[in-house]
């Protein structure tokens, strides 16, 4: 998909080693979402308008700095990653083998260690 209409350079590969990523947690509420992700090692992906570029789960490289809470995430071997180029900007979609979650393993985050305290309750209350 390409619902902006613009030009779009792709690549892809799928995993044959563990990669990082860095992800954007939810504006809304970043301590659930890095709740949750913790909680269920997976993330679930953006369909629909939330997909611009197809379905999948959207990160940037780790390391990047980006606005926002944001979660650094460990992909396992298997999982389908797209690099995407638009305007002198790129980032990666990635798919899973199956389903509409991508197992992870959070290995980082730029939340206080408060903000994952809290995240972690409201991950309980599920």
């Amino acid at each position: 998909m390409n619902l902006q209409n613009k030009a779009v350079v792709r690549s892809g590969q799928v995993l044959k080693q563990p990669m990082v990523v860095r992800h954007s947690l939810n504006r809304e509420n970043p301590m659930a979402a890095f709740g949750r992700i913790e909680k269920e090692g997976s993330v679930r992906i953006s369909t629909g308008g939330n997909a611009h570029y197809g379905e999948g789960v959207y990160a940037w490289r780790a390391g990047e700095q980006k606005v926002g809470a944001y979660v650094d995430i460990e992909l396992p071997p298997g999982t389908a990653v797209e690099t995407l180029q638009v305007d002198g900007k790129s980032w990666y979609r990635i798919v899973p083998p199956s389903g509409d979650r991508v197992k992870v393993k959070v290995v980082g985050t730029n939340l206080s260690e408060q903000e994952q305290k809290m995240g972690r309750i409201m991950a309980r209350d599920d």
